[in-house]
């Protein structure tokens, strides 16, 4: 009798010990699957990553040369003449006709805009057809070797005449002639020059530190796909893995019951035999 309590005893803790194995198992089971698909999902992705363009370079912002501030800069004593400057890469000594009659026409707009400031002002003095062909030709010759230097080109003659006929259309500057008597047409080419050159470096620096970052935007762009593809498949390779112990715990369970099963089988076929047996 007390063998037969004994049995019993063992036998619902052996039950008791398989259930809470069978849950455990189940929540191995459970989590190694949740795992497996999130992160092979979460490395599919991450597989895919590509490298982003980086922003376009933005522009350097557009500053004009101001008349206003070109009065400012006024003083008693500006040069004469703009100071020589050596041509780039040697320079060339000679150019051709078109670029002449280029030339020729932007400084006939300069003096026919100075010639009308000095007719507003009643400074005008009368030249023969010669002294005018001579001033022209002087200033278009100023004009082509400024303009001879490799960041200014066609583009700076056109803004310098412009300007240079802003000037001397500019109220200021008109009141400011007609009492001081003071000379603007070459220090309005002295300051153009001097701006212009100025603004030019600035959008050059500017366009550098765009391409620099845009350089370095790659390069990081560039580091953070392999940090990706690096992931993804540290990420896939945990997902294998992750299935992989889903599946043993899964057929563990699958001979677990077969196993059971066949025990259930057996006990049943002796309880029945022991039924069977004649008692002698």
């Amino acid at each position: 009798m007390t063998g037969d309590k004994a049995d019993g005893f063992f036998k619902k803790a052996e039950d008791l010990f398989v259930k809470i194995f069978r849950v455990v198992v189940l929540i191995i089971m459970t989590v190694s699957l949740v795992i497996s698909v999130i992160a092979g999902l979460t490395g599919a992705m991450k597989m895919m990553s590509s490298e982003k363009e980086p922003a376009k370079a933005a522009s350097a912002s557009k500053k004009g040369i101001e008349v206003d501030d070109f009065l400012k800069s006024l003083t008693p004593e500006d040069p004469a003449k703009p100071k020589p400057e050596p041509a780039p890469g040697g320079g060339k000594e000679e150019t051709s006709k078109l670029d002449a009659l280029k030339y020729l026409a932007e400084a006939t707009k300069i003096y026919g805009c100075a010639t009308t400031l000095t007719a507003k002002v009643g400074t005008q003095t009368e030249g023969g057809p010669d002294e005018i062909r001579k001033a022209v030709e002087s200033l278009r010759s100023e004009v082509q070797r400024l303009a001879s230097a490799e960041w200014r080109g066609q583009e700076w003659v056109t803004s310098l005449t412009a300007f240079a006929c802003a000037v001397t259309q500019n109220d200021k500057v008109i009141k400011l002639v007609s009492e001081k008597g003071q000379k603007v047409l070459i220090p309005a080419i002295n300051f153009h020059v001097r701006v212009w050159d100025r603004l030019d470096k600035e959008h050059k620096a500017h366009a550098a530190k765009e391409e620099e970052r845009i350089a370095k935007e790659r390069i990081k762009e560039q580091m953070r796909v392999v940090q990706d593809k690096a992931f993804a498949l540290t990420a896939l390779i945990v997902a294998g893995g992750a299935f992989a112990l889903f599946m043993v715990v899964a057929l563990y369970l699958i001979f677990a019951k077969i196993e059971a099963n066949l025990n259930l089988i057996n006990r049943s076929i002796e309880e029945a035999a022991k039924r069977n047996t004649p008692v002698t």
